[in-house]
């Protein structure tokens, strides 16, 4: 600017969400949280695009001082970053969906305001969602028309939604389902989806899940590349980015733990201190590597754990939900991908029925021939998100396949160099286009590269 300040234009990509609906949602949360200067969800505006003109938060992204930064200064910014969750979950909605000024919701959606306490100047509300899966539908990036997006005032009503949407939009044949072998018919779907309606009414009355239902704000992608810090003092978090399409929804489905903290395979919560194996010194040089890096990643959660239960409760009882309880308010709304978690979800709780303290008995159940089927395709499954773990844990990304922009180039690069291997690997098991399919992060241009 001509007065030496500094400020960001951010323009949403077009399948980010619904127009107008996400910058608006984008707008109120920035200023709800950190800082926007200027917006504008106008498509006819003179720029010809939504914007929203941000002002720019000092510092440098994690990603750029994580590896070179002390133990201690690692367990400072931990727990700062607990702090800033415990702030999130100590605001307390009226409902779940997305946040808005209020003037900024059209007269064709439902909302509801916060409450005077939480919101003295009355400039928010609570409106529809504005994620794209409300609001998309597939490949084909068809308007799901007449759709009902929020806001919810109960957990039972937002979770009959979410599977009332997958219902029409698998019968109005607009979303593609993978074409993993046992593909599930339409049959199978609606039946699925009958178990899990007959379901989720029993599950939002259980005391673990009503505990950790409070509607709540969460960032739910909080890697080393959204957390802006001071450059001279890292330990001093200077802003928090990336808050498009953001949902106010249950603790339970919200919480997590942040990327960078995530633990290593196999690892237990508790109070155990994490530990070299004790076989450590007979160990080769990769091996010790490998142990030093897995204690390592155990001692960042353990002290996210630790600072959590300490300083967060709420979100530790939230994370400690069992996951049988909470699986299926996630996996139903996850049928365009494939309808096997959904249907893993409904056996475990058919099976473990009386160990989750749930009324009565279980509405629905497996036939054998079912649960044989179940177990074939849930291998194939399983192979699929292993190979995806893997090429993750290879590229040093997560599951959105973020990296920072001074790894892009080599990391694209190893990308392709995988994608080759693989497809030459599984040449006599996967035609090439099922190789691409099951890859976790492809783009056109690889497969441009990997023909010639």
């Amino acid at each position: 600017m001509s007065d030496g300040n500094e400020v960001i234009a951010k323009i949403p990509c077009p399948n980010a969400g619904p127009p107008y609906l996400t910058t608006a949602s984008e707008v109120a949360t920035l200023e709800f949280v950190p800082r926007a200067l200027d917006w504008d969800d106008d498509m006819g505006n003179s720029v010809g695009a939504e914007f929203i003109i941000l002002e720019k938060i000092p510092g440098v992204l994690l990603s750029q001082k994580w590896g070179s930064i002390s133990v201690v200064d690692r367990y400072a910014i931990i727990e700062k970053v607990v702090k800033f969750e415990k702030e999130l979950a100590s605001c307390l909605f009226p409902a779940y969906g997305s946040l808005y000024f209020r003037q900024a919701i059209p007269d064709t959606f439902r909302s509801q305001n916060l409450s005077l306490s939480m919101d003295p100047s009355e400039q928010y509300c609570v409106g529809p969602s504005c994620h794209r899966s409300w609001w998309k539908a597939g490949d084909r990036e068809l308007l799901l028309k007449g759709m009902e997006r929020g806001p919810w005032p109960s957990l039972t009503e937002f979770a009959l939604a979410k599977t009332q949407r997958e219902i029409r939009s698998k019968n109005e044949h607009v979303l593609k389902m993978p074409d993993e072998k046992h593909l599930q018919s339409q049959e199978e779907h609606s039946s699925l989806m009958e178990k899990t309606v007959k379901l989720i009414p029993l599950l939002a009355s259980h005391p673990s899940i009503v505990k950790s239902s409070a509607a709540s704000l969460w960032h739910r992608d909080l890697h080393l590349g959204n957390i802006l810090v001071r450059k001279d003092d890292p330990t001093i978090i200077e802003g928090i980015i990336d808050w498009q399409s953001t949902e106010v929804a249950p603790l339970f489905l919200q919480a997590r733990v942040p990327a960078f903290l995530e633990p290593p395979k196999h690892f237990v919560r508790g109070i155990q201190i994490p530990q070299l194996p004790g076989n450590f010194d007979s160990l080769d040089e990769i091996q010790q590597q490998r142990a030093m890096l897995e204690k390592d990643l155990a001692s960042r959660w353990k002290m996210y754990e630790l600072y959590t239960l300490v300083n967060n409760r709420d979100t530790y009882d939230a994370l400690g939900v069992d996951r049988r309880l909470w699986e299926v308010f996630a996996s139903c709304s996850q049928t365009a991908e494939s309808v096997i978690p959904l249907r893993a979800s409904l056996i475990r709780i058919a099976e473990d029925w009386s160990q989750l303290d749930l009324p009565g008995e279980c509405p629905f159940s497996f036939t054998e021939v079912e649960l044989q089927e179940h177990g074939e395709s849930m291998k194939l499954h399983q192979d699929r998100i292993y190979l995806q773990t893997l090429i993750r844990e290879q590229l040093d990304t997560n599951d959105d396949g973020w990296v920072s922009l001074h790894e892009w180039e080599s990391t694209r690069a190893e990308n392709q160099r995988l994608l080759d291997m693989f497809i030459e690997t599984m040449a006599e098991e996967l035609t090439k286009d099922e190789a691409i399919k099951m890859w976790p992060f492809f783009e056109a241009s690889l497969e441009r590269t990997s023909t010639t």
